[in-house]
């Protein structure tokens, strides 16, 4: 998925990834995708003590240094009905 990581956000990458999919379909490839809705999933989890869990499931370094780099100094803002809430 080079073609994805050239991409600056999060729809370019998704956009870019589907088409890289399709052209492996229609070479009779197979496709898997995996896909996680990290939104809001780490709001209350302590960042480190997933990062040691995710080291024991075997994910590749690099993986690792990604989800890590992903998760430091995020936050949250929710805006719902014109009400915002910051996490």
């Amino acid at each position: 998925m080079a073609s994805a990581r050239m991409r600056r956000n999060t729809t370019g990458a998704i956009v870019a990834a589907h088409g890289d999919w399709m052209r492996a379909r229609v070479a009779c490839q197979v496709v898997g995708i995996a896909a996680y809705d990290l939104s809001a999933a780490f709001n209350t989890l302590d960042n480190s003590k997933l990062v040691e869990k995710i080291q024991q499931l075997g994910i590749s370094t690099r993986s690792i240094k990604w989800i890590s780099n992903y998760l430091r100094g995020r936050s949250q803002r929710v805006v719902y009905n014109n009400s915002r809430g910051i996490s």
